[in-house]
């Protein structure tokens, strides 16, 4: 089963303990309805509401995720579900459509350290001049030419670069 959203719509303003969202769901190409969250704490709402409940039967499928991937201490792997499956693709959404803008302006690399950083004070001009000169250029102005761990995102397919972004970005 192939589930994407479309037509997402995210309020972080209104999110308060969960994500605020609103997207079509597709389900291998076909639109079925909608999820939204109120971002108050609660489940997802669907419309019609046996979506959710064809996607949780879809995501006990799937595999656990393995402790050390959770962001708390466990030493259980944590059963996929439905919230987990649909708050993914959302998160997905954000990171493509933060990265792309981020990209668009800016060099951004990961650090030795595992961080993100970007450089600041630029325009789309002056970046689309020092982009244009390469990797190399982009390396001497963000100050980290000498840096060979350095992970220059810009200089990498977007897939390579999303996965970094995502993987690293806090």
């Amino acid at each position: 089963m192939n589930i994407e959203l479309k037509n997402f719509k995210c309020s972080k303003f209104a999110s308060q303990e969960t994500l605020c969202f609103q997207a079509s769901v597709y389900i291998d190409g076909r639109a079925v309805g909608t999820v939204s969250n109120s971002g108050t704490g609660g489940s997802n709402h669907y419309l019609p509401y046996e979506i959710g409940e064809r996607i949780q039967r879809y995501a006990a499928t799937l595999p656990p995720i393995p402790p050390e991937q959770l962001p708390f201490s466990t030493t259980d792997p944590l059963p996929m579900c439905e919230h987990i499956l649909i708050g993914d693709l959302c998160d997905d959404i954000i990171a493509t459509k933060d990265l792309k803008r981020l990209l668009s302006n800016s060099i951004v690399w990961v650090g030795a350290d595992g961080r993100v950083y970007q450089s600041r004070g630029m325009n789309k001009t002056s970046f689309g001049q020092i982009a244009g000169r390469g990797e190399e250029a982009m390396r001497r102005v963000a100050g980290i030419e000498n840096e060979p761990k350095a992970i220059l995102l810009n200089a990498l397919p977007f897939s390579e670069a999303l996965a970094l972004f995502k993987k690293h970005a806090k």
